[in-house]
């Protein structure tokens, strides 16, 4: 069993809540969100608390995963973050706002051994939906 924690529970974390939820192996273990408003809806929807500290959130040892469904501004460091605190890391698109500091990524992911992905989920998706 893989377990994954979820930073960003709106729209794109709920997306890769469900296909977390329902994928033989994979575990959803823990939500991170900013948002204190959204604690009843995941509860609801989860059955997870919401964890609203950062540090608290990826101090949790049992998870392998982290996957980053925030907002495209906070992509960069909330990934650094979560590879400097020994998680492998799956990033929602776009993964930086910069070309110019992707090469920190790349440097961390070096160092710390861990799992960097960048899903490109609707790839094949038609333009017109």
């Amino acid at each position: 069993m893989i377990n994954i924690g979820i930073i960003g529970m709106g729209r794109m974390g709920t997306y890769h809540y469900e296909l977390i939820n329902n994928t033989d192996g994979l575990n959803a273990v823990a939500v991170f969100d900013k948002n204190e408003k959204r604690t009843p809806e995941i509860k609801d929807k989860c059955g997870l608390d919401l964890c609203m500290d950062i540090d608290k959130f990826l101090s949790i040892e049992k998870m392998d995963y982290v996957v980053v469904c925030t907002t495209n501004e906070s992509h960069e460091a909330l990934t650094l973050k979560a590879l400097n605190a020994g998680k492998n890391v799956i990033v929602e698109k776009a993964c930086l706002c910069t070309t110019a500091l992707f090469g920190t990524g790349t440097t961390h992911l070096s160092v710390h051994h861990g799992c960097f992905g960048i899903p490109l989920n609707h790839r094949l998706q038609s333009v017109d939906g």
